[in-house]
Order: C-alpha cells, then sequence, then structure tokens
C-alpha cells in the first residue's frame, strides 16, 4: 500500500495540471494527499474526473481554496481503499482510511501548516483536541507542516530556530508523535542558484499508534522516501506500507494497444504459419496459440521497451541530479541539465501516457 502526500503549489494552469497528473500515474500509488492546490470547489471536481480517468476509478475529498491561499485534496482508487472524511478546516482534512484486502483501518490527517508562526500555533492547539480523541487509533499526520525540527532540517539562507521551531516539537512531543524516517533529503526547495539556493525540510509524514498493528505480512514495515520533483518547489514523499507477500506470475493478456500497431495482423498471421505442427487438429492449434503467444510476448517487450527503458534512465538522471541540488545547491550547469532533463522526461512521460490510454 502506498501513500503520497505533496504540495502541489497550484493546479490552476491546464499545464501543471498535466505534470501533475502524469507524476501521480507514475508513482502508482493507491492514496494521494495533496495540498496547496488553490482550486475552488468546481475546479477540484474537474481535476478529480481528470485523475478518475487516469485511475480508471477514482474517488475524491477537497477542501476548497479561499482565493489564492490552500486548498486539500485527498484521492484513492476505490479498488484497493475506502475512504470516509471525518472533518475538516482550512488547513486540515481528516479521513478514516480502510485498506481492503486486510480490512485494516486508520485516520490519516492531510495537513497544510500557514507560513505565520501565530497561525502554526493556533493549528496545533487546534490539533491537539482532535488527536487526543484518536489516542486509542493508528492515525497518519502528514503533509506541509510549514516548520522544520532542527537546523540540520535547512541549508542555506539564514537558518533561526525559535519560538515556531520550539512550538512544532513541543507539538510532536505533547501527542507522543512519531516521524517516519524519510532520510536527510530535504523536501522544498526555493530553486535559485549558487549561493541563493534555499531547502528546506517541511513534509513529512508522523504516526501516532502500534506499528504491529497492520496484518498484512509477517514482515510488515514502514517506508519513507523522497520522489523526484516535477512541477512543484515540493517533492512528493512516498509512504509504503509493506509486507513480505507471496507473488503469482501474471497471466498471459491480450493488449488493446497491440492493436494500434498497423503491422500487427500481419506478424499474427505469419507467426500463425511459421510452424507447421504434426498430430491431432487439437493438438496443432494448441501448439499454434502457444507459439503466437511466445512471439506475442517477445514482440512486446522489445517493440515497447524504448518508452519504458527510456523513461527509466531518465527518471535515474532526474533523481541523480535532484540528489545533487539537495545536497550543494543548485548552479548554472545544474539549472540548464534540470530544464533539459525535464523537458525530455514530460515527451516521454506524454508518450507513454498514450500507450496507456490504448489499455483500457
Amino acid at each position: 500500500m502506498k501513500i503520497v502526500s505533496w504540495n502541489v503549489r497550484g493546479l490552476n494552469a491546464p499545464n501543471k495540471q498535466r505534470v501533475i497528473k502524469r507524476r501521480i500515474l507514475l508513482v502508482n500509488v493507491d492514496t494521494i494527499l495533496l495540498q496547496e492546490t488553490k482550486l475552488d470547489s468546481q475546479q477540484s471536481v474537474s481535476f478529480g474526473n481528470g485523475i478518475s480517468s487516469l485511475f480508471h476509478a477514482s474517488l475524491q475529498l477537497t477542501v476548497a481554496s479561499e482565493g489564492a491561499f490552500g486548498g486539500l485534496m485527498i484521492i484513492w482508487k476505490p479498488s484497493q481503499v475506502q475512504v470516509e472524511g471525518i472533518a475538516s478546516s482550512r488547513s486540515w482534512l481528516l479521513a478514516r482510511i480502510t485498506h481492503l484486502q486486510s480490512n485494516t483501518s486508520f485516520f490519516v490527517f492531510n495537513n497544510y501548516g500557514p507560513v505565520s508562526p501565530l497561525k502554526k500555533r493556533f493549528l496545533w492547539l487546534s490539533l491537539d483536541g482532535i488527536i487526543s480523541q484518536l489516542v486509542d487509533e493508528q492515525l497518519i499526520i502528514a503533509g506541509d507542516f510549514n516548520a522544520i525540527q532542527k537546523a540540520l532540517d535547512k541549508r542555506g539562507g539564514i537558518i533561526r530556530l525559535g519560538g515556531s521551531q520550539q512550538d512544532f516539537n513541543d507539538w510532536i512531543d505533547r501527542n507522543g508523535l512519531l516521524e517516519i524516517d524519510s532520510g536527510d533529503s530535504f523536501t522544498w526547495t526555493n530553486r535559485r542558484k549558487g549561493f541563493n539556493n534555499i531547502a528546506e525540510k517541511f513534509d513529512r509524514f508522523l504516526w501516532q499508534g502500534d506499528f504491529s498493528y497492520f496484518p498484512f505480512a509477517f514482515a510488515f514495515a514502514f517506508a519513507c522516501v523522497v520522489l523526484p520533483c516535477s512541477g512543484s518547489n515540493h517533492f512528493p514523499i512516498c509512504l509504503s506500507l509493506k509486507g513480505n507477500q507471496a507473488t503469482s506470475r501474471s497471466p498471459f493478456r491480450f493488449e488493446n494497444m497491440w492493436m494500434k500497431d498497423p503491422n500487427f495482423l500481419a506478424l499474427i498471421e505469419n507467426w500463425w504459419k511459421e510452424e507447421v505442427f504434426v498430430g491431432s487438429k487439437l493438438f496443432c492449434f494448441i501448439s499454434k496459440l502457444k507459439l503466437v503467444k511466445q512471439k506475442l510476448l517477445q514482440w512486446n517487450a522489445q517493440h515497447f521497451k524504448n518508452i519504458f527503458g527510456t523513461k527509466k534512465s531518465l527518471e535515474e538522471r532526474v533523481a541523480a541530479l535532484n540528489d545533487k541540488i539537495i545536497l550543494v545547491g543548485m548552479d548554472q550547469e545544474s539549472f540548464d541539465q534540470e530544464k533539459n532533463l525535464l523537458l525530455e522526461y514530460e515527451d516521454i512521460l506524454s508518450k507513454e501516457e498514450n500507450l496507456l490510454e490504448t489499455k483500457v
């Protein structure tokens, strides 16, 4: 089971929506928590319908933005999870998530912390009362907190560790929250060059509850990673709830996308005539089916591997560049390299999206 949290910094522009949709499709998640959508109620429904076309089925909960501020959304695959909205405010959206395969439920806060220290303090205090009512439940609090816990959570600029940081740490401590570690990666950058580059760890997953609660597998584990960024100055973070599960061999399935190839029918005809089998009619028919199946799988791998192989290579290069920017900042070379890589990446994602649409 995967949950992704991402401050998308606005979804009003059509190009931005396409980038975000492709990124969501790429991660292949069950539940998506979006912050700062900057969409009103009608726009949120329209965007959710677009996501549904990618997921082939999805549902959503939303908190509309107030002008250019805020906006929250939870999107999920109803084939994998059931989500029930509990309560909401301008800064958070509380839902109960049930994983259908294991019939396991937990609560999730989709949170967007204000920039103002005073408003942040009020947010922490308002959440105290709700968290206290869920003290015996399994609770995940995720999102953009707009706060850091320690000096190492920021690189560049002026590092001030004052009341706001202390308020955040006090709130975490008094509610017994634990961070699901995502390593030392920063989750936000101003994307400026050289000494003007600033990066901070604003986004995280916090946990209250018993890790042994989830019965998905004997060796159940939580893993949180920061994903490559595209379309926002925040990096998406992904929480994986995974265990040791038996894998089964995928059955053969005819893909509608094969019919889009103009040479497909001719290939089938040639493969069918390629070998002559001796035996009963049934034996010959089954043998030819097996041969065509084998040829189809080989052709599929060779014909489409260019798109998927190129995409994988670009993902690795984007991730490596993001790691470099996070560690040492952005210089002119990194700036130009990122621009070119993202252009290539968007092109290959567009090709992949067109390919996947034929598989409906």
